[in-house]
């Protein structure tokens, strides 16, 4: 087994179990909050805004059930605030997102606005909503406080490798899968989403180890960041 360590950031890509090429553009559908169970999201959140508007920039992974498995805040406007919002935001239901039709574990932007009349949310394929900064010299989107390894002064240093364990590969001499997964601030792996997988259970192996790996700390201007990653394994017989 034979492992290769890539740090490319590539737009719309997502999930493909068969190895073929990526999907992008229409074909992907981006998760949609769509309910709180216990009583309406912007009821929850009022409290917090007073008398402002306050957003919330984050990436969340939602799983094809629906569910946010996890989330990374990029910027707040009430930093204080953000694990009660994360909190409220595990608590909701999500419309998973599609592929193709087909429901798909998904990361995914999200843009929450909360004030004192209502609350509300905006959802985006990562990978669209990175590549949303224009070249004119506008000002970037919130989310493009994400990196690049060729963006950092230092880039995120695997300190802990654990390997994943593919001995219930079975009726295959190779196969490869591709992740992709944030570093944040700390060096902890965040959102990890198999982009293509040449087997399912090469995938949840592959995520098994890589949730457990550690990285020094991704630097910008002398300050931590969030950075964007991809690893490639390869599996041979």
């Amino acid at each position: 087994m034979k492992f290769c360590f890539a740090s490319l950031l590539f737009a719309g890509a997502v999930l493909n179990w068969n190895g073929c090429a990526l999907v992008s553009g229409p074909a992907v559908v981006a998760p949609a909050l769509i309910e709180h169970p216990e009583a309406d999201l912007a009821e929850n959140l009022r409290p917090l805004a007073g008398q402002s508007e306050l957003i919330f920039t984050l990436v969340g992974l939602v799983s094809a059930r629906g569910d946010l498995l996890d989330a990374v805040v990029l910027s707040s406007d009430r930093p204080a605030a953000n694990e009660e919002v994360l909190e409220h935001l595990r608590a909701c239901r999500f419309e998973p997102g599609r592929v193709r039709g087909w429901r798909s574990t998904m990361q995914v932007g999200i843009e929450l606005h909360v004030a004192a009349e209502d609350s509300w949310a905006t959802t985006t394929p990562v990978e669209q909503w990175l590549f949303a900064v224009t070249d004119s010299g506008g000002e970037a989107p919130a989310a493009a406080r994400i990196f690049r390894a060729e963006e950092l002064d230092s880039p995120p240093r695997l300190l802990i490798d654990v390997p994943p364990d593919f001995s219930q590969v079975t009726n295959l001499r190779s196969g490869e899968v591709l992740l992709q997964f944030l570093v944040d601030e700390d060096g902890g792996v965040r959102v990890p989403v198999a982009l293509e997988a040449d087997r399912e259970v090469m995938a949840q192996a592959a995520l098994a180890a890589v949730r457990q790996w550690r990285f020094s700390r991704p630097r910008r201007d002398g300050e931590a960041v969030v950075a964007l990653v991809r690893q490639r394994f390869e599996f041979r017989r």
